[in-house]
């Protein structure tokens, strides 16, 4: 009975908050720190709206990642206790990415209101490509892990420039192999640490980046073979509760 008392609070995707728990995946903490925190600045957003967006939001979120750069020198850190040991740092974390999120929605909804001349155009471009290779090579690299807060902005800002639909590459994204590849995005983020151990166990003597290599192609399969079962599941849920 302690067990499972113990594997409550991950079924309801609350672990983050601080109850002592047995975790039944490790990467369940983004998903269980994405809740609550949605569950506290969604109303605070509709509430203050623009105020909160374009000034609250950048301001702290820049404050919580500098704390978090300050006090444990990373990003990542999924079992640290922050202020004291008061809060869980993937829920500071958490924080200081939505927010930072919610402002540069702002900004790509102005950016997209723009008129810009080709060569404008062709800077997002570059500037757009450049955020995303930086942080994909960083990931297969062995460089020192405080710099993963500069891959963060990297990517957040590579994010601002695409919704804004005003590179070179806008559009060219609206496909339905894009679709599809969107769509594997939950399953493959759930069964990576499937492939991390796994590759780990076989191919641990190997170079970093074909290690990454092993990781990302045993992924894939295990993704492959889940995806079709999750479907069936959730279609037999479906035509279950039509039947209610």
């Amino acid at each position: 009975p302690l067990k499972i008392m113990e594997l409550l609070p991950n079924f309801f995707l609350v672990q983050e908050a601080g109850f002592h728990t047995t975790r039944v995946m490790k990467i369940e903490w983004y998903l269980s720190s994405l809740l609550i925190v949605l569950f506290i600045l969604f109303p605070l957003l509709l509430h203050f709206g623009k105020t909160f967006s374009r000034l609250v939001c950048p301001a702290m979120s820049l404050l919580l990642l500098g704390y978090l750069s300050h006090a444990t020198n990373k990003l990542g850190g999924t079992s640290d206790f922050v202020f004291g040991g008061i809060l869980a740092k993937t829920l500071v974390r958490a924080s200081a990415e939505v927010m930072f999120g919610i402002f540069l929605y702002d900004v790509s909804e102005h950016l997209r209101r723009q008129t810009f001349s080709k060569r404008k155009k062709l800077l997002l471009t570059v500037a757009e490509g450049g955020c995303y290779l930086l942080p994909l090579l960083y990931s297969t690299s062995d460089y020192p892990m405080w710099l993963d807060f500069y891959a963060f902005y990297f990517i957040a800002f590579g994010v601002c420039i695409s919704f804004s639909e005003q590179s070179y590459f806008a559009g060219k994204c609206n496909h339905p192999l894009v679709y599809f590849l969107g769509s594997t995005a939950l399953p493959l983020y759930l069964c990576q640490k499937c492939g991390m151990y796994l590759a780990e166990g076989y191919f641990a003597d190997t170079r970093l980046r074909t290690l990454v290599g092993c990781i990302s192609v045993i992924t894939v399969l295990i993704a492959a073979v889940v995806m079709p079962l999750g479907k069936r599941i959730q279609k037999q849920l479906e035509i279950q509760s039509c039947k209610d």
